[in-house]
């Protein structure tokens, strides 16, 4: 194969990544979602994209002189169009509306730790149908 071939099949391996699927979940239930992950919420058009996750709570084994926040951005996309907005695990927003549904945001985990550097935070939520 050429670069030229190399290259094309590069691109549609990485389009046909964007574009796949994203996995359904039920309203009424919780779920977890790490940043850079989508999904659609069943029985409708919506699609919830997880932008970012960021924990700067304080560490479980640490003494902190303020308790920190996890703030998790998320992008809309359907019926009610586009719109990006930002939950907050310590202060308001915890839940955001989009169209007639609601997104909670209920936990960040795991809890951090000052020890574990590795640690890839996931966020816990629920949507739920509001009229």
């Amino acid at each position: 194969m050429t670069r030229l071939h190399h290259a094309i099949v590069a691109a549609l391996a990485v389009s046909a990544c964007a574009t796949a699927p994203a996995p359904s979940v039920p309203a009424e239930q919780q779920f977890e979602a790490r940043a850079g992950e989508a999904v659609r919420v069943s029985g409708s058009p919506t699609r919830i994209t997880f932008v970012s996750i960021a924990d700067s709570r304080c560490p479980v084994d640490v003494y902190c002189i303020t308790a920190g926040d996890a703030v998790v951005a998320v992008q809309f996309s359907g019926d009610a169009g586009a719109r990006s907005d930002t939950l907050r695990l310590a202060a308001a927003p915890r839940a955001v509306r989009y169209g007639s549904q609601r997104l909670e945001l209920l936990d960040v985990r795991p809890v951090p730790r000052s020890t574990d550097r590795n640690r890839v935070p996931t966020a816990v939520v629920r949507v739920t149908a509001v009229p």
